[in-house]
């Protein structure tokens, strides 16, 4: 395994003009350096279908351009006089046997489309966005059935460096004999009418150039009807969206040290280790940034001395590393082939011959550690299951596209996505406090005092109403294609409600656990002049059961839960849904309970003069998060999948809470002393 470049590694000159011309052969400098530019080379390839592969094997246009070339014209008229006869010679048998190579390639494949899409870039860009327009057609995706390459994407980085005019060879992690699928269109860009032809150095962009698969298979919903529900599986679906990145590496290697890392590279490249002479195709694909590191391609340059003699000396410059974001696309970047493997007359209705589709692509540099966390990408892909309702595809393309944040991707110029990962990262900060806090606070709560014991009572039944219920919905409507999701929200529902509700329980009961010479005991205490005090403050059950019953009736004869001021986007469950009508009928129920539970304890808060049921802090931090949370249900700027709802349910919680907050700022929280009377 390679580590994360070692300190060691660099050097203490800032760029290549501190280090004396001299002295040069003892670093390896960047290909692309701060202030250089480069073009990024994007091609789209389509296997060609058998029709069309028959006829290029009968045609004989293919190897008249560029044969003719000669080595002055390969490589330009000044390197081609400093090379000798068998130089020159090897650079026409390269260049030929790439056109041998490119013949190949093109008998089997077609470019759609091949070219410079982010020109002129630098390493301090970075939120670079363009979209490339394409057509496909489909039939051949009816012959190669579950073959991710049918259309693939290519990318090369071309540098615009100042020792290009020098370059005498390169050295690269791939095999000799290893043979690499084309990257570029040959004439580059596609149809273009200049005159061009494939330099040497081509070779070298190739080898630090990569490709990967533009096609994913997924289960789609079946088109004719009939008795058989069942999803249609393997269908093909193209990526409509791609994040490019880059390292932002710009410092000067030690040489000696990176000649040891980058030929240990090679030594270990794709499954080719020491020991054994074979090597493994599928391993050259496997290039990741905290394995590979910019160990990959060295490239070697004879630059003039500049003292005045024709003496040239050697200078070594290694490669940029780019790849993409795996977890750049979302649910709605992956857009269905309009093909069927159905015979109903709906299904060949449905059949198209070509697909339009926009191509996104966006491009950014990062700093090392920051691609290297990036190139962990923890989240797991959210495109698994294409039958999905439209709300749950919204909010696994929120979930990417806030993901992609943290990796440094910005979905689109329009994209609120940092905004709302803010507030999504405020949100989780304070509902995880107030968990704390609410732990704390019953964990040390000394007595029972002040505690309206019915409101604390109806509220630990209301959240416990509204835990099982909601895994009841869970583990009812679950698919069983995403259990880390549904186990996830179980355990979190289960942390969420658990430890409270037993510590509340604890501090309120007057049994306690007490611990003597023959073990535990569990004994009945006595309550306090304090305790039962607050307890007559608090008699009385009718208000309370009347309250608890108007809430109901009234959630249940307006739909509360289900009346709103601001509409989601999207609703979460079908009108038909039962086990959904299920789950609204017990959040109903929790929040009469809840709210019935609270205002009780603000009645007594008010007749007793002291705040208590939780910590001042804790009650306005509830009501912040809270509205932080309806802050979501508010129309924004910039594109957004999915936003959250303001129910007349919620308005009325929020008002509560606001009266909460209003007791938390004016009363104190301090116990009084209790003078140990009876009465």
């Amino acid at each position: 395994m390679y580590e994360f470049p070692p300190r060691e590694l660099f050097v203490a000159e800032a760029n290549i003009g501190d280090v004396a011309p001299e002295n040069r052969t003892q670093v390896v400098q960047p290909l692309v350096g701060a202030e250089d530019t480069f073009d990024v080379a994007v091609s789209v390839w389509l296997a060609r279908t058998v029709e069309e592969q028959e006829y290029i094997f009968d045609s004989e246009d293919w190897d008249d351009a560029g044969r003719s070339l000669s080595a002055e014209q390969l490589v330009g008229p000044d390197a081609a006089a400093n090379m000798t006869v068998w130089e020159k010679s090897l650079v026409l048998m390269t260049h030929r046997n790439f056109l041998d190579g490119y013949h190949d390639a093109i008998s089997s494949e077609k470019v759609v489309f091949s070219d410079a899409v982010f020109r002129d870039v630098r390493m301090s860009d970075t939120n670079l966005h363009a979209e490339v327009p394409l057509q496909i057609p489909t039939e051949i995706f009816h012959e190669m059935q579950g073959n991710n390459n049918v259309l693939r994407a290519s990318f090369v980085v071309i540098p615009k460096s100042p020792l290009l005019p020098y370059y005498k060879h390169f050295t690269s992690w791939y095999p000799h004999d290893f043979l690499r699928p084309q990257l570029k269109s040959f004439p580059f860009p596609l149809n273009s009418t200049e005159h061009t032809y494939h330099r040497p150095i081509e070779q070298a962009f190739d080898s630090f150039g990569f490709t990967i698969p533009m096609v994913e298979y997924h289960s789609v919903a079946p088109i004719c009807l009939s008795d058989d529900t069942s999803e249609i599986f393997n269908h093909p679906h193209i990526i409509t969206r791609t994040h490019l990145r880059m390292v932002r590496e710009t410092r000067l290697f030690n040489a000696s040290l990176y000649t040891g890392l980058h030929e240990s590279l090679q030594s270990t490249a794709c499954g080719h280790y020491p020991e054994s002479e074979a090597w493994h195709v599928t391993r050259c694909h496997e290039r990741r940034y905290i394995h590979n590191v910019n160990y990959e391609t060295r490239l070697w340059f004879a630059v003039p001395s500049g003292d005045g003699n024709e003496t040239t000396r050697e200078e070594s410059a290694y490669a940029p590393f780019m790849d993409v974001l795996q977890s750049s696309a979302g649910p709605r970047d992956v857009v269905p082939v309009p093909i069927n493997r159905e015979t109903c007359a709906e299904a060949v209705r449905a059949s198209q011959e070509t697909m339009n589709i926009t191509w996104r692509l966006s491009f950014g540099t990062l700093s090392p550690r920051r691609f290297l966390l990036s190139d962990l990408d923890i989240l797991p892909s959210q495109r698994s299951d294409h039958t999905d309702s439209d709300f749950s595809r919204a909010m696994k393309q929120e979930t990417t596209e806030l993901f992609g944040v943290v990796y440094g991707h910005r979905h689109g110029p329009e994209s609120s996505a940092g905004f709302r990962l803010l507030r999504f990262t405020i949100s989780l900060i304070s509902n995880s406090l107030l968990f704390f806090l609410a732990c704390i606070y019953w964990f040390t709560r000394p007595t029972s005092a002040f505690i309206s014991i019915p409101g604390t009572l109806l509220i630990v039944s209301g959240e416990l109403c509204a835990c099982v219920f909601g895994i009841y919905y869970i583990l009812t409507q679950s698919t069983g294609k995403d259990p880390g999701v549904d186990v996830s929200f179980i355990v979190y529902s289960l942390i969420g409600n658990l430890p409270s509700t037993i510590l509340i329980l604890r501090a309120i009961s007057p049994l306690k656990l007490a611990w003597t010479f023959t073990g535990p005991r569990i004994r009945w205490v006595k309550r306090t002049h304090q305790e039962r005090a607050s307890a007559r403050l608090d008699a009385g059950w009718l208000w309370r059961v009347s309250l608890f019953a108007a809430l109901t009736l009234v959630y249940w004869a307006f739909d509360f839960q289900h009346t709103y001021i601001f509409e989601p986007a999207l609703f979460a469950r079908n009108e038909h849904d039962t086990t959904g009508r299920l789950s609204d009928n017990a959040a109903t129920l929790a929040d009469a309970l809840i709210i019935t539970g609270t205002v009780s304890q603000l009645a007594l808060n008010h007749r007793s003069g002291v705040f208590a049921g939780r910590y001042r802090v804790a009650q306005i931090l509830a009501l912040v998060s809270e509205l932080l949370k309806q802050i979501s249900a508010v129309p924004q700027p910039g594109t957004q999948h999915s936003t959250l709802s303001l129910s007349y349910a919620e308005l009325v919680w929020n008002a509560v809470l606001v009266v909460g907050a209003w007791q938390a700022c004016v009363m104190s929280s301090r116990i009084p002393e209790d003078d140990g009377m009876d009465e």
